[in-house]
């Protein structure tokens, strides 16, 4: 391949190779921008979960008070109760603080200044795929962006290897210098601008820069290696990250359903223990018990939905922005 196409090549990659980055950045921004929200929307649902057992804890709270008056019960009593309604209402002012500074964080990420951010849906009603095929198949990953800059890279390097072994050959360049009498042969060796003296320029300039040219080659070679390895870890990384993203999801979505059975087993262990306790059967520190354990298990679900969102969102950045 010659100089001029050689060097084609090169500018040619090297625009796409930058196209490519300015992809990987958008990729990164959408990602970042939809995680962003997915966080919203689980401080929404923490709020949420505050807000019911705050509800919960003060209607125990009254009727241990009832029983107090009532001399059914003692001061220890009302106390818990008391600090399990604060355990829950706690929750609030942190979640409305978290859901603010994670508000600004999504203004800006938009492109626009701190301010609040309208929801149109909530943990339950947020777009989310449930399934993706299990097999990713190996041509996807040259969706991604950074994958597809790092092949372009190797291709500017190949290129200007080949450039500085071009450099080391004479090279014949005809000049607007050489006239058309410079073609006549009683010319050749006479005139200023004749074609042998060109010639014979072109020919001794790679050896005088001998040492210069094979230099500037090696270290061509060198740049092409390294480039080629940066591309091997860019796949690498992406097959691991898609590979990480796919477990996380499909771990989440096992671990969401073993705690929403044991969400159900909560919900009653705290109804059969306010019943109890009202006839007698429970004391008060069972009821507040189940309250709490419910409390800490309605916490961990919306963090293991969060997760799963998160593994979402990174597996639409390791695949390049998506698999359509």
């Amino acid at each position: 391949m010659g100089e001029v196409a050689l060097q084609k090549e090169s500018a040619r990659a090297s625009f796409f190779m930058q196209r490519e980055n300015l992809s990987a950045l958008r990729t990164r921004i959408v990602s970042q921008v939809a995680q962003a929200y997915y966080n919203l929307i689980t401080l929404d649902e923490q709020l949420k979960v505050a807000s019911r057992n705050i509800a919960l804890s003060d209607t125990t709270l009254h009727i241990i008070k009832l029983q107090f008056e009532s001399a059914q019960t003692n001061s220890l009593a009302v106390d818990q109760a008391e600090a399990q309604k604060k355990t829950a209402e706690l929750l609030v002012p942190l979640a409305k603080q978290n859901i603010a500074l994670q508000e600004n964080v999504l203004s800006i990420l938009c492109g626009s200044f701190p301010d609040s951010i309208s929801r149109a849906n909530t943990m339950d009603t947020t777009p989310f795929v449930k399934s993706f095929p299990i097999g990713v198949p190996a041509d996807m990953l040259s969706r991604r962006p950074d994958v597809r800059a790092a092949e372009y890279a190797v291709v500017v390097a190949n290129a200007g290897t080949g450039l500085a072994k071009a450099q080391m050959y004479p090279s014949l360049r005809l000049t607007p210098s050489i006239g058309t009498n410079s073609f006549q042969f009683e010319n050749w060796f006479d005139l200023p601008g004749s074609l042998v003296k060109n010639i014979a320029g072109n020919i001794t300039q790679p050896i005088f820069q001998n040492k210069k040219l094979k230099t500037a080659y090696e270290i061509a070679k060198i740049e092409q290696e390294k480039s080629a390895e940066q591309f091997r870890l860019a796949v690498m990384t992406a097959v691991s990250e898609v590979s990480d993203a796919l477990a996380k999801r499909e771990y989440a979505s096992q671990r969401i359903t073993l705690i929403e059975q044991k969400k159900t087993a909560l919900q009653k262990a705290v109804s059969d223990a306010m019943l109890l306790y009202r006839s007698g059967m429970a004391t008060y520190l069972e009821v507040i018990t189940a309250q709490n354990n419910s409390l800490q298990n309605d916490l961990e679900a919306i963090s293991i939905q969060k997760e799963q969102f998160d593994a979402s969102t990174d597996l639409y950045r390791a695949l390049g922005g998506g698999t359509e």
